[in-house]
């Protein structure tokens, strides 16, 4: 919450990133086998996330 006063278009960003990070994991949890490159972007996705939380 606090992102959305100090950077709106982080916040977009953020949330967007969030979105796709949330849909992969309800996509693929069932799942045996992930493409290497959902996993990859999943782990860049988080890799945002966590970055800009403890900026």
């Amino acid at each position: 919450m606090a992102i959305i006063d100090e950077d709106k278009d982080l916040a977009i960003e953020y949330v967007g990133k969030l979105s796709v990070f949330f849909r992969y994991i309800l996509e693929y949890r069932d799942k045996d086998l992930i493409p290497l490159s959902e996993e990859l972007e999943t782990v860049d996705n988080y890799l945002f996330l966590q970055k800009k939380i403890w900026r």
